[in-house]
């Protein structure tokens, strides 16, 4: 059994289970720190975000309701 973490992505809830987390807040921390200086960075990471968000929501059905550590490896 794994813990599961809720997140907020694009504004959209996601559940996580612990590896998918650290996974993908690590992948959250390089992109922000690649672009947190380049002009027009806030709205790149702004469309990576909604980007995740969309695949996400697409791999979710009534029988599946957290996002796992392979989910995000294909994301």
């Amino acid at each position: 059994m794994k813990k599961t973490t809720n997140i907020n992505i694009n504004g959209i809830a996601f559940t996580l289970d612990e590896d998918a987390y650290k996974l993908i807040n690590d992948y959250m921390i390089s992109i922000r720190s690649h672009f947190k200086n380049k002009n027009g960075g806030e709205e790149i990471i702004s469309d990576i975000e909604a980007r995740i968000a969309e695949l996400f929501q697409g791999m979710l059905i009534d029988t599946k309701q957290v996002i796992n550590v392979d989910d995000v490896k294909k994301v």
